[in-house]
This record gives C-alpha cells, structure tokens and sequence, in this order.
C-alpha cells in the first residue's frame, strides 16, 4: 500500500497530460485490485475515471462472487468487496458524478443476499440489471421491488417453476429483452411452454416495446397432433427452432407446425434433420422472411436441378444433402458432403467452409470470399487442383486459405492479396519440395515441419512475419525448423495429436532454429507434457537471448 500511496502522490504532481502518457503504459491487470480500488478512492480525478470505467462500467454477479472488469473477481465477504462498496459511494457522490451511475450493466447470473446494505449500494449506484437466471428476479423481489425498473435484460432457462405472478411483475415494468430456452425432452415441455405463452399473452404486449428471444431445442415432430397444435405467437417474437426428427411428417406438415405454433416471420433460426427422404417440402422456407441462420441434415432437397430457392441468409449450414445454391445469398456457408448443384457457389459467401461437398476440378468460387477452409474428405479420396490450378487466381478478396490436405497441384496460383495460408500436408507428385509460389502478400504461413522444411526459402515471401509450425510424429525429442533468411518475426509451435491413450509421448522437446536473426517471439500451444527448449547451432547466442518465449 505505500508503493500506491507514493504513486498517488506522484501522479497528483504532474500535468494532466504528463498523467494521460503515463496511464497509457501501465498495464493494469497486472496490479492487485485492492491496489486498483485504492487509486480510484484516492487518486487524481484521472485516475478515479480511469479505473472507474476500467473496473466498474460493466460487473458479473455469479452467487457469492463478484467480477469485474480486468479479470479480476471478488468474494462478496471478502475486505476488498467492502472496498469496492466504498469506491462506488465516493465516485457517486462526487458533486460532478451526481447524474452518473457507477455501474452502466450488472448482469446477475445468481443472485445471493448475505447483508443488504452491500446489495443496496450496488443496485443503486447501477444503471442497468440484466438476469441469467429467473430466481434471481423472485430474489430480487423479495428484497426490493424497485429494483425491477431496472431490469433491460432477462434470460428463462427453465420453464418448471417459474412463478408467473413474478413474471407479470417483470413485464410491467422496463424489460426490454426477454430470452427463453425450452429443451424438449418429453410431451410434458411443449406444455410447460404453452402455459407460459398464455401468461404471456394475458398481458398487453402491444403497448410494450418488448422483444421476445425464443429457443425451442430438440423438438421431435412424431409427439405432436397436428390437428391441435398449440399457439405461441406474441408481438415481436424471434424465434429459434431446433427439430432434431421430422419422423414421418407428410409433405405441408411441416409448414403447417412452424406457421401455426410460431408464425412464418417469427422464424430467425432453424435446424432440421429430415428423417425421411420422400418428404422434399422445403420451398417454405422461402415464406420465412427474417430466417437469418439455417442448417439442414440428412436426406434433404433445398431446391431442384431447375429451381433454387430464393434466400438471403447470414449463414447456411448443410449435411449430407442435395443443394442448388443459385439463388442463395449467405455470408457464411458450412457443407459437408453434399450434392451442390454445378459444383456452383453464388456471389455473396464471404466464408466458405467446406468438407466432400465440392469437384475441385470444376468448381467456381465466388469472388466476394473473404476466409476458405477446405477440410479433410470423410471418403479418404487426396483433393488435388492439377486440373484446376487458376481456382484460386481470381480470389482478389480472400485473405485466409486453409487446406488440411492436397497433393499434385504443381504451380498452384493463389490469390494475390492472400495474406493466411494454412496446409497441414502436401505431397508433390515429382520431387521432395513445394511445387507452387506464394504471393508477396502473405504475413502467416502455417503446416507441419515436414512441409515447411520443404520450401524453397528463396521463394519465402520478404514480408512473411509468422511461421505456425504443427508438430505432428510423436516420440519426437528434436524438432529441426529451417526458417526463411530474413524478415520472420513470430514462431507458434502448436502440438495437434496424442497418442491412442490420449497421452503425449514428448519429454522435454527440443527445438533446433536455424536463420534465427530477425525472430522476436516464439510461443508454445497444445498439449506438451514436458518443457520445450530452444537451440540455434548455427546462429549468434545474442540473437536466441533476445527471443521471447512463451508457454
């Protein structure tokens, strides 16, 4: 503590704008919070907004502890929680604070009173309360129903229970959002949902600018009778819905349960799996005019060989289906062995990621990509683009490219302006080495050591700054890696595999850097039961000694 008081003392001598220099190289997280809660109390107005804003815009009340911000958490019968009470009644009668609220949002994920007078300063010095949990509402009920004003944000993730009285009391007042989750396990759940609906729309909605999230999991539509369906159509309702089993619908069916229990505009997001092939209704999704997030699976049609249809998504995720994409729009797009009619994916797709889907000998990519990730194929078949070597040429906007495996692609042309460039394997058909160049573009070059040791470093883009190296052969003790001759600035090492029993077979791993000049930074991830070292043979000690490692 006479450290901080020295520093308060210090800081109060020098120049507003000294201060702000300063501030900006401290690294605050790295400081005790009773430290932190100290200068809020008593140091120069600079530092008490500073940390104010740092610690206290936005605290995190999980049972009998607190977060805040930085990281740092607090036990609510710990001495710097009375410290932290003491912070927020100081800045809060401020006579410039007066109009302010300490706290912006305390989001209650479990709410436990011990002693009221600590819960009074918190609520009162918050502006916003958001509930993970609604007991905590009945909680906070009990113990000061003012309190409920200022409530923006609720979230219900279990239906048994909830007291609809309280309920009532909540949606009276300032809520703004409310989220509710019901899992589907049995008949039992739709009607847990029904009650709460019927509450729901007892109350007036249509004065209230409410917004109500729904998540309807795991729904199996063999329980249901369709000819009493229940309703849970409320205003300004968006809803997202998981059928885990179509069973043995009949075509309209479907349609028939989303439109009548939840409304076509309510739709925002929607899982099928389709159970039966013969049921091929899918052009509704056409009617649902806010559906933003879409994944089908399993014996699915979405559109015909002359007919796609019409959707504009943020993202489309498909398994094991037949899909015509013409008239598709989606920012985000997942495939894994599908049909895709022409092997065509539309203009819009910003990332692409892709598993057996696509004949990369005729594939057309569009030229709004952004990221590509092309996994390895669950039929074994090696992806190769010798047929196809300008697939990539156009790509003007993509910037990431992962492939997990090809081959025989010699003087593969990769997008100019490729700046990530990931190959776990590639084996070349002719010789030992890369057969194809990289552009000057790229910073991230990432692959196993056998492959990047493969390179011609003369062909090592000057402006390459990242070497992620994968280390793959377990048992290991050294790992050699050439790097390119100048300009590399960051090695990640990063363990991918383990052995049968799931443990790694490394001791201590050594690794052996060759061209080590011009590296600041090596960094260790994955699973590594031992130490790494680091070696150079050929290269000056002084440039290993200013290297930093982290693990």
């Amino acid at each position: 503590m006479d450290t901080t008081s020295t520093f308060i003392k210090l800081m109060a001598k020098l120049p507003l704008e000294l201060q702000y220099r300063v501030m900006s190289f401290i690294e605050w997280d790295e400081y005790p919070v009773e430290a932190l809660l100290q200068l809020t109390l008593y140091g120069s107005s600079l530092l008490k907004s500073t940390l104010a804003e740092q610690l206290l815009k936005k605290i995190e009340w999980d049972s009998y502890t607190i977060r805040i911000g930085l990281g740092f958490e607090i036990e609510i019968d710990s001495f710097s929680f009375e410290m932290l009470l003491d912070v927020m009644k100081r800045i809060r009668s401020q006579t410039n604070m007066q109009s302010r609220y300490v706290t912006e949002t305390l989001n209650i994920l479990s709410l436990q009173i011990v002693k009221d007078y600590q819960f009074k300063t918190i609520f009162d010095n918050t502006k916003h309360l958001e509930i993970s949990d609604f007991e905590s509402v009945t909680r906070l009920i009990s113990f000061n129903t003012n309190y409920l004003k200022k409530i923006k944000r609720c979230k219900i993730n279990r239906l048994m229970g909830v007291n609809l009285d309280h309920l009532e009391l909540l949606l009276n007042e300032n809520i703004e959002v409310l989220e509710v989750f019901s899992e589907q396990y049995g008949d039992n759940d739709l009607k847990y949902l029904e009650i709460f609906f019927e509450k729901l729309k007892s109350i007036n909605l249509e004065q209230k600018d409410l917004k109500i999230i729904l998540d309807v999991r795991g729904v199996s539509l063999h329980r249901y009778d369709f000819n009493s369906l229940p309703s849970f159509k409320v205003p300004n309702l968006h809803t997202s819905l998981d059928i885990e089993s179509t069973g043995s619908l009949e075509n309209r069916q479907l349609s028939k349960f989303i439109s009548k229990a939840f409304g076509l505009e309510s739709i925002t997001r929607l899982s099928i799996y389709f159970d039966d092939a013969e049921l091929n209704e899918i052009l509704f999704l056409e009617n649902l005019k806010n559906l933003k997030v879409l994944k089908l699976s399993e014996n699915f049609k979405l559109g015909s060989n002359s007919r796609s249809p019409v959707l504009n998504l943020d993202e489309l995720d498909l398994s094991d289906g037949y899909a015509n994409l013409s008239n598709v729009m989606a920012k985000k797009m997942v495939l894994e062995d599908c049909e895709i009619h022409r092997n065509n994916i539309p203009e819009g797709v910003e990332k692409l990621i892709e598993t057996s889907s696509l004949d990369w000998d005729i594939v057309r990519l569009p030229l709004s990509l952004i990221k590509l990730d092309i996994r390895l194929r669950n039929d074994g078949l090696e992806i190769s683009f010798e047929n196809n070597i300008d697939v990539f040429k156009d790509l003007l906007n993509l910037k990431e490219l992962t492939i997990f495996e090809f081959a025989g692609s010699p003087k593969l042309s990769l997008p100019p302006n490729l700046q990530y460039f990931d190959f776990k394997l590639y084996r070349s058909y002719s010789n030992d080495f890369i057969d194809f160049d990289l552009p000057g573009s790229l910073r991230t070059l990432a692959g196993y050591t056998n492959v990047l040791n493969h390179f011609s470093k003369e062909n090592v883009p000057i402006n390459l700054e990242t070497y992620i190296v994968y280390i793959k052969v377990a048992g290991a003790n050294y790992v050699d890696i050439m790097l390119p001759k100048s300009g590399l600035k960051f090695l990640i090492l990063e363990r991918l595999e383990v052995d049968a029993e799931g443990e790694d077979d490394f001791e201590n791993v050594s690794l052996r850097l060759y061209n080590i000049k011009s590296l600041l930074e090596i960094e260790v991830v994955g699973d590594f039961t031992e130490s790494v070292s680091v070696m150079a043979p050929n290269d000056d000690p002084e440039d290993l000694d200013k290297i930093k490692i982290l693990d």
